[in-house]
């Protein structure tokens, strides 16, 4: 039996007025046990994917780092590349496999103090800081736009 139709069980056997109240205990009893198992199934499952989840992240952290050496390296390599070739002067080279090409600079902006910068070109990211808008309301003091509301109670498997 599933967990769903033991719960919608139980909740059957709950609202039963004409059995006697021993019989229903002893019924209650038994599905409450069925409960039980099934529930402390699903913690077992639960805790499993967990671990796996864990595993996962550790693996996605190992190969981003990984990534990120393999990424430095390359720039490296590129950049000791492109400098030997500019200070000898040369700005292509065909092979049988890549033609390396040195290309026009791009223009980069360059920003040394953005105090200076006239408003109509400075980006301001609008957002509220929620730890002082809930310190502000669980104290009692109306903050407009904002509520607080009740999260969905957590499971705990411990």
């Amino acid at each position: 039996m599933k967990l769903y139709e033991i719960t919608e069980q139980l909740r059957q056997l709950m609202e039963m007025d004409d059995v006697p109240p021993e019989q229903l205990q002893d019924t209650l009893d038994l599905v409450q046990e069925d409960f039980d198992t099934k529930a402390l199934q699903c913690a077992a499952f639960i805790r499993e994917l967990d671990l796996e989840a864990d595993g996962y992240k550790q693996e996605i952290d190992r190969l981003a780092a990984r990534k990120k050496s393999a990424e430095s390296k390359a720039d490296s390599m590129r950049e000791y590349v492109r400098h030997n070739m500019q200070v000898l002067g040369i700005t292509k080279i065909n092979g049988k496999l890549f033609t390396i090409t040195i290309g026009k600079p791009s223009e980069v902006v360059n920003v040394s103090d953005v105090d200076k910068v006239p408003d109509s070109l400075v980006r301001i990211k609008r957002e509220a800081d929620k730890a002082a808008v809930k310190a502000q309301l669980a104290a009692g003091i109306d903050v407009p736009g904002c509520e607080l509301l009740q999260g969905k109670p957590k499971l705990i498997i411990k």
